[in-house]
Formats: structure tokens, C-alpha cells, sequence
């Protein structure tokens, strides 16, 4: 399975000005390419490559060739988003980026965790850049890297590096617990079990009702603080879902079923079910199934036992 650890780079001066260009140069590749495919109602990925990896070479001279693939392959999905969207029906325009972020691999960055650093592929060639891993990211020290994507964001350079971890060996056990995520408590166990607190949905309605307001109004000083208050959702906040998962934590045992309901397909229980289903896997070794919201208990479990 794969996890992303997201680390916060510490470049010099000169490297920072490197990864900028990087940036620029990478975005300025990205958008070529999506302007050549909504020009030419064109999505796939090898006709594209010949369509514009000469064009994009001679505007990004900075960028090795695996970063124009890279940047090739991010416009290509967003392509075929795009172009997924527009056959349902529904309305689309060409995709676009300010900032489009660097996507490398193994063969453009190393990553040692030994010496916190890493070796990245720039616009003024490799350069090797001490990093950071937070405390969340922790128990992933000294994982297998995969992928990573460079982002710049207020002025601080962050990579979020894919890492892969072995599969937990899970034993089948015939106890089956299920977590339903409600619209009026945030979640209820198949115990009868209340998790949560019912105040947490007034506070995310006022949260709503004040976002509406300041873009309704529409004025610089409305966007600025629009800007300031950019809130997640209260159920999507760290508390909130971090005592749901301790209140699971005592309830399931080790290497047992669960199966979590998202009901009513609320964003806020697509977070929650997203969190809760992470946490419980790596914590309890809990073998997780996220139901369809109009499926019966009967049915999860009978599904989830073949």
C-alpha cells in the first residue's frame, strides 16, 4: 500500500531560486500541452508526446526530458478529465495552471533518509536540499520512495513523497463491526455507540453561512478575509475526527472487520470515512470496507466475509 509523507524542503537562496524557475518552467510545459490537446480534441498520451515534446523543449530548455514526460502525463490526465466531464454532459473549458506542481520519480530525485537530504533535477541541474519530516511522518522513516511532487506554497517548498509499505497480514475473524457516518451524529457504531458531538454540525453550518456571506458580497476586503478564513469542514478538522478514531480504537479489536457506511455520500462523510478507514487499518490491523450509502448491514457484511 501507499502512503504520502509531505516534508518541507530547506533550500538556500540559490536553490530556491532553482526550484522557482523549476516551477515556472514545468507549468509553462504543462500548459502547452493542454492548450495543443483542447486544440486538437486530442487525449492520448502518444500523440500528444510527438504533438509537443519539441515545442516544449525549445520554451523550457531548463527541464530534463523525464520532466517534460512529466509534464506530458499530468496534462494528458487532465485531459481526459476534462474530456470525461464534457461527455457526461456537463460543463468544461481548457485546463490551465498557475502553479503547477513538479512530479518526480526515480529517476530525477533520490531521497536519503539518513541524511536528510534530498537530490532533486533543477533548472540549474541536481542539487541536494536538506529537508525536514514532520512527527505525523514519523513511522514512515525509512520507507521505499516512489513518486514525489515539488509544491511551493507562501513562499515555504514542501514534497510530498509517495512511500510504499508492505501489506498488513491480516487473519479472518468472524466478528464484523459497523461504523455508520450520520447527518446528525458524525458517526454511530452497530454497538450503539454515539461517536462525536452534536454541536460539531452546528459550528460547520455557521462556517458555511459565514463563506457564503463574504462571497455574496463580492468586495476586495470580502476576498481577504474569505482568504484568511480558509476553514476545512468541522468534521474534516483534526479533533474532531481524532476523537472519533480513539473511540474506535477501544471499541474494535485487533484484526477484526469493519465496514463504514457513508450515508447520505456528504462530502463530509467522503473525509471522514477517507480518515477513519486509514487510521483503524494501520492502527488495528482492521480489515476495512467502505459500503455504498443505501446498502443494508446484512448485505456489507455478507460482502465483506467473501
Amino acid at each position: 500500500m501507499n502512503r504520502t509523507v509531505r516534508i518541507q524542503l530547506h533550500p538556500t537562496p540559490e536553490q530556491a531560486r532553482a526550484l522557482t524557475e523549476t516551477l515556472a518552467q514545468f507549468t509553462i510545459a504543462f500548459n502547452e500541452v493542454c492548450a495543443s490537446g483542447w486544440q486538437h480534441q486530442e487525449k492520448n498520451g502518444g500523440r500528444l508526446h510527438h504533438l509537443t515534446y519539441y515545442p516544449t523543449k525549445e520554451r523550457c530548455p531548463g527541464l530534463v526530458s523525464d520532466l517534460l514526460i512529466q509534464a506530458r502525463v499530468k496534462a494528458t490526465e487532465a485531459l481526459k478529465s476534462v474530456f470525461d466531464r464534457k461527455a457526461r454532459g456537463r460543463k468544461v473549458s481548457q485546463p490551465r495552471s498557475r502553479h503547477c506542481p513538479v512530479r518526480y520519480n526515480k529517476k530525477t530525485y533520490t531521497l536519503n533518509w539518513e541524511t536528510h537530504t534530498v537530490r532533486l533535477s533543477t533548472s540549474a541541474g541536481k542539487l541536494s536540499i536538506p529537508f525536514q519530516v514532520p512527527s505525523s511522518g514519523a513511522r514512515y522513516w525509512g520507507a521505499k520512495v516512489a513518486t514525489a511532487d515539488l509544491c511551493v506554497r507562501k513562499g515555504k517548498y514542501w514534497l510530498h513523497v509517495v512511500v510504499s509499505l508492505p501489506e498488513p497480514d491480516v487473519a479472518p475473524t468472524a466478528e464484523v463491526i459497523g461504523v455508520d457516518l450520520g447527518l446528525n451524529r458524525p458517526a454511530v457504531t452497530s454497538t450503539r455507540r454515539f461517536l462525536g458531538q452534536r454541536h460539531w454540525k452546528e459550528v460547520d453550518r455557521r462556517h458555511f453561512r459565514l463563506r457564503r456571506a463574504l462571497q455574496s458580497k463580492g468586495t476586495k476586503s470580502a476576498r481577504r478575509h474569505q482568504a484568511a478564513y480558509r476553514l476545512r469542514p468541522m468534521w474534516a478538522r483534526d479533533k474532531p475526527p481524532a476523537s472519533i478514531r480513539r473511540s474506535l480504537d477501544d471499541t474494535i479489536e485487533e484484526r477484526s472487520n469493519t465496514i463504514i457506511c457513508k450515508l447520505g455520500a456528504t462530502i463530509h462523510g467522503e473525509i471522514l470515512a477517507k480518515y477513519l478507514s486509514t487510521s483503524i487499518h494501520i492502527i488495528k490491523n482492521a480489515r476495512i470496507m467502505l459500503s455504498a450509502p443505501f446498502w443494508s448491514h446484512h448485505c456489507a457484511v455478507r460482502s465483506l466475509q467473501q
